[in-house]
């Protein structure tokens, strides 16, 4: 495991794809939501839904919108971090998750791994390891 990006080979399920891959992104600061959503742009990734919490994206429209892969802040779920992981990962909608934070833990990566998230990505590494981590994880 690297500081900055892990993955989890072994985790879910192949789909076949027609078209770009499809991005939830839930990120509580306006700024770098933009900015995530812009490297995402750029890699041909589409973002179909976007929040502030993983509250404000009720079930319904993960399920309506399809996306491929959440992008989950997880920085500012402070202990809750992992359980969010977890009851996101088990729900309805189960589609893999990546976490973006701002803290290089390696205990936190791999703890975010066991609970469900398919990559982990430091926030200062976001423009060169975000869209390889989702692209990974779909």
């Amino acid at each position: 495991m690297t500081a900055s990006t892990t993955f989890d080979p072994d985790a879910g399920r192949k789909r076949v794809r027609t078209g770009p891959i499809r991005v939830a992104l839930i990120e509580p600061h306006r700024a770098m939501r933009a900015s995530l959503r812009a490297l995402l742009d750029d890699a041909g990734i589409d973002v179909v839904a976007e929040a502030d919490s993983p509250g404000q994206v009720p079930l319904r429209t993960l399920q309506e919108r399809t996306p491929d892969v959440l992008v989950l802040d997880v920085s500012y779920l402070a202990g809750s971090a992992l359980s969010a992981i977890g009851a996101l990962a088990r729900s309805a909608a189960q589609m893999p998750i990546v976490a973006i934070t701002m803290h290089a833990d390696p205990a936190f990566a791999g703890a975010a791994i066991s609970a469900g998230a398919r990559a982990v990505v430091l926030k200062d590494l976001a423009d060169s390891q975000l869209a390889e981590a989702v692209q990974a994880a779909a």
